[in-house]
């Protein structure tokens, strides 16, 4: 039975290793990871690889691949690659430090042995296949069951670790905490994509050491938790394996913008740039969509559109895009554009090296903080980063990628409208009068909270009535009915009226939708300016059903639609 062996590595290895291995000396690429057409020629190069495995002869094909899949780019992962092939039998997959056994569709819909063993040796993974009958079969031992020991390997590893570990195991500090890499209740890892007293930590070592107004340091360069009491030099080493360069760079306040977004680009899944700042306080809204475009290996261009980051304080003041900060980091941003932030490059350098990350770190920590990291300094993350969740987040009915979510999400960041319940927005049930009444109330800052004994929504049915809202809606209408289009038309025209907008002088104009002529007369204007400014948009045939009731998903897409109208400069006439 002959068995072929097919190598996939990710593109990612452009940006999560160092960006300079792949380049010539005047920073072109010269080797490829088929990383263009959102993942197709990753597919097509893994491809012609599985054929040509099985035109030598193979009979199974096993791919060994680094691509892993959770915080992967969603094209380069190993159940992406498999979903695009055909012909891989068995996938050993690696890079997200997962410990799974799967099976996974190819392009032809037939099961796919995916497995991963984890990290650090913590399983050992065995897959059996049987000649005769073809059947695989997989799963993971724990290296803990595995108890035999190759005597010769054994007493060379001991001699080896016992030449470093007079240096390895000295005290070179104290920690009154836990400085973490990783969540203490559940293990699993938070450096990457939230703020922790570590990262904290190292961060403030980079900024004080090396002179700078900010210290910015990646989440995907931290990567292990000091335990609380005696530190050892290994402990500091296994923060910081790699052996980066200090570098100190003049940069603008553009730059380091750019570079916050697109370390959080990523947000709230992980990202090895996620950034660790000292001097620097900022705010995610995990609520915008990042709008960070990237070139096929995973580089910064520019940002598109609308920002994750805001509210960005540099000691205690608003960061100017215009001003040079002095910006303490490591080369693998500075001056290799790792993680993809090339932004930096280019920038002037006021210190090119000169001190390892790990000697950085206990420098700081000897020279700076007297060899004792207290409790009342890093018992707890300092506040530096600030995350307003996704208001849509608590809600396990509403999709983040339906065509309601944006609206969804914009009635509850502004408090118009919540969920029916702590994690129930409820899409499709009908909305009444009494509870458009209590949306415009809630857009126009009215408070409408019930008195003692009254139903809720009587304030907010008052309200309507003293400012005119419900002025011409169906007579007889009462709270609790299902509310006409029409009649929400007419309620949040009379509102738009109140701020100054609306119809002056002739308006009539013919309405193109097929059932306008189902429009009640009193609602007429109301519908016509509704339609003008695109409120009320009809669905794809452009149907408006006047006389039918909504839902609160498309009542939360109407009150969007409104939001986005100029009502200052909406009070001209039209007239045909």
């Amino acid at each position: 039975m002959k068995v072929g062996f097919v190598g996939i590595d990710t593109p990612e290895t452009f940006f999560k290793s160092t960006p300079t291995y792949f380049q010539d000396a005047t920073g072109k690429y010269i080797y490829t990871f088929s990383e263009g057409n959102e993942g197709q020629d990753l597919y097509k190069a893994v491809q012609k690889a599985v054929d040509a495995a099985k035109a030598e002869g193979a009979v199974y094909v096993v791919a060994l691949a680094h691509l892993g899949i959770e915080g992967s780019t969603a094209e380069w992962t190993s159940s992406a690659v498999i979903a695009n092939t055909t012909g891989i039998d068995v996938m050993l997959d690696g890079h997200s430090h997962e410990a799974f056994t799967l099976e996974v569709a190819n392009k032809n819909g037939e099961d796919v042995v995916l497995q991963q063993t984890g990290t650090k040796l913590a399983n050992i993974g065995k897959v059996v296949i049987d000649a005769k009958t073809g059947k695989i079969e997989a799963g993971l031992i724990p290296a803990a069951d595995c108890k035999a020991e190759d005597e010769e390997i054994a007493a060379a590893v001991a001699a080896t670790e016992e030449e470093f570990n007079a240096v390895l195991n000295k005290v070179v500090a104290t920690s009154e905490v836990l400085l973490n890499v990783n969540d203490p209740e559940t293990g699993k890892r938070v450096i990457r994509k939230t703020e922790t007293n570590l990262g904290d930590l190292v961060a403030d070592a980079y900024k004080t050491i090396l002179g700078g107004d900010v210290g910015f340091v990646n989440g995907g360069g931290i990567r292990a938790d000091i335990a609380a009491g005696d530190v050892t030099y290994q402990e500091i080493i296994n923060v910081h394996p790699y052996g980066n360069s200090g570098c100190l760079a003049e940069v603008t306040g553009q730059q380091i913008l750019d570079a916050l977004e697109l370390g959080v680009a990523n947000y709230p899944a992980d990202s090895g740039g996620f950034p660790h700042v000292a001097g620097m306080t900022f705010t995610i809204d995990a609520s915008v969509t990042s709008t960070v475009v990237k070139n096929d290996k995973g580089e910064f261009v520019k940002v598109a559109g609308a920002r994750r980051v805001s509210d960005v304080m540099i000691v205690g003041e608003p960061i100017d895009p215009e001003k040079n900060y002095k910006l303490a980091s490591h080369d693998y941003y500075l001056k290799k554009g790792g993680d993809g932030f090339t932004m930096f490059l280019g920038s002037k350098l006021l210190q090119d090296g000169g001190i390892l990350d790990n000697e950085l770190l206990i420098n700081y920590i000897v020279d700076e903080l007297g060899g004792v990291i207290t409790a009342e300094r890093y018992g707890k993350p300092a506040g530096r980063v600030t995350i307003k969740p996704d208001p849509i987040s608590v809600y396990t009915d509403v999709d983040a990628g339906r065509w309601y979510a944006p609206a969804v999400r914009y009635v509850a960041r502004n408090e118009i409208m919540i969920g029916t319940a702590a994690d129930k927005f409820e899409l499709q049930t009908e909305i009444s009068y009494a509870m458009v009444m209590k949306l415009i109330a809630n857009m126009a800052g009215a408070d409408t909270t019930p008195a003692a004994g009254d139903q809720w929504y009587d304030r907010a049915v008052a309200w309507a009535e003293e400012n005119g809202i419900s002025k011409g809606i169906t007579e007889g209408a009462q709270p609790g009915d299902a509310c006409k289009r029409e009649d929400f038309a007419i309620m949040l025209y009379n509102y738009a009226k109140s701020l100054g907008a609306g119809f002056t002088g002739a308006w009539m104009f013919p309405l193109n939708n097929p059932d306008a002529a189902d429009i009640s007369e009193g609602a007429d204007e109301a519908m016509h300016w509704m339609v003008m400014n695109r409120v009320l948009r009809g669905d794809e045939n452009g149907v408006l059903n006047p006389q039918s009731g909504g839902t609160r998903a498309e009542t939360a897409q109407i009150l969007l639609n409104f939001s986005e109208v100029e009502l200052s400069d909406n009070t001209l006439s039209r007239a045909e």
